[in-house]
């Protein structure tokens, strides 16, 4: 018999999908024991989309927290051993939960399970041009999430209340990449399982909060500054090996990435000022340099320079 299930859905301005993602859960061939949607302040027809569902959907409201925070309060108002969580604008697969939960029954000492996703569009069409995930670690993996982030949504996750609880929850101060600082802060004290399947529905829209990537760089910036605390501080479990972690390594990667993305993007001030702090931080690379030193040409120019490049690509 399966352990009892709390889905957790925070929700903010959700009108236009909401009932996509309850209707989902609705729908799983495991019936989660409760759907809770926490009300992020919106300002739509979430709350009256949400209230047709009568009492098999409870339904909180508070003041605009973020989704950190609206996550938080979902938990604390559950009941469930475990807790999954789905954004708003996402859905699930009819066999999503029955799926993490074997996988949590063959792993009785992980706290965490995930799975990966797939991309579809604002009307849920299959975005066969996105790459999905084909790396899934498991078990004592901070190592592997230091290095990069291989839960990259909530929506993927089952997570044990209790363990959640006693790691106080989301940072509330994040309003971006909160997910990732929990993950790692998980994967620091106990172990964490990955399955390779796609049962979530990533959709893709004009308001992902993904998309803003000069903000998402500053978040995981912080995040990573607060796993190195971690790992000086012996905060990290020594099934880790966080002795074996190469942290200027890790740095140097994510710099560069930034770097990469920021040019592309054309945020070419966002570069400069990125640049100093690599250079600071002793985590500048050959492609870093390089990248910085053009982005000190005039806007004109490096956008010439872009499309010349792209129209040859």
């Amino acid at each position: 018999m399966y352990p009892e299930i709390s889905v957790v859905i925070p929700a903010y301005n959700a009108e236009r999908f909401i009932a996509s993602a309850i209707d989902s859960v609705l729908s799983q061939t495991v019936s989660p024991m409760e759907i809770i949607v926490v009300d992020d302040g919106s300002r739509d027809n979430t709350r009256l989309i949400v209230e047709r569902y009568n009492d098999t959907v409870k339904y909180f409201h508070q003041t605009n927290a973020g989704p950190s925070a609206a996550r938080n309060r979902g938990v604390r108002e559950a009941r469930g051993e475990w807790i999954a969580f789905l954004d708003s604008d996402d859905y699930w697969d009819k066999n999503h939960l029955d799926l993490l939960l074997k996988n949590a029954q063959d792993h009785p000492d992980g706290v965490l399970i995930y799975c990966g996703k797939k991309w579809v569009d604002k009307d849920g069409n299959s975005l066969s041009s996105e790459l999905k995930q084909t790396t899934f670690p498991s078990g004592w993996i901070f190592n592997n999430m230091f290095a990069a982030n291989y839960i990259n949504t909530a929506s993927v996750v089952l997570v044990k209340r209790s363990v959640f609880i006693d790691l106080g929850g989301f940072d509330e101060q994040l309003r971006i990449a909160e997910d990732y600082d929990l993950w790692l802060r998980i994967s620091a004290v106990a172990p964490i399982y990955g399955v390779s399947a796609y049962t979530l529905n990533y959709r893709r829209h004009d308001c992902n909060l993904t998309l803003q990537f000069d903000k998402q760089y500053k978040a995981d910036l912080i995040i990573l500054k607060k796993a190195q605390t971690m790992i000086k501080n012996n905060m990290v479990a020594s099934q880790n090996n966080p002795d074996q972690i190469d942290i200027q390594k890790r740095m140097k990667q994510f710099y560069n990435d930034s770097a990469k993305g920021m040019f592309y993007r054309s945020y070419f001030k966002e570069l400069r000022s990125l640049g100093l702090s690599a250079m600071k931080s002793q985590s500048i690379t050959i492609p870093l340099m390089i990248r910085w030193l053009l982005s000190w040409l005039p806007d004109k120019v490096l956008c010439g320079m872009q499309r010349t490049y792209r129209n040859l690509k």
